[in-house]
């Protein structure tokens, strides 16, 4: 696994995305990571969903079901 997938996976446990810089040979510099950035019903991620056909309220609810699931998977593993 790569330094950056570390930092993304120390950082946060599933929506987020991370800032780094990439060099031909380790180690790698991950300056920044950020969950949900900028997510509001104008920002692009959910222009993008909007294009799909999936409104900013669908998509609330679907990522709040999909945390509740991951949780629930989550708290029965352990």
């Amino acid at each position: 696994m790569s330094q950056l997938h570390q930092f993304h996976d120390s950082v946060a446990s599933g929506f987020a995305f991370c800032l780094g810089l990439l060099s031909p040979s380790p180690p790698a510099c991950a300056e920044s990571g950020h969950t949900i950035p900028g997510f509001t019903s104008t920002s692009v991620y959910s222009r993008m969903w909007k294009a799909s056909g999936v409104g900013y309220g669908e998509l609330l609810d679907r990522l709040i079901q999909l945390a509740l699931e991951r949780h629930r998977d989550r708290s029965l593993s352990a």
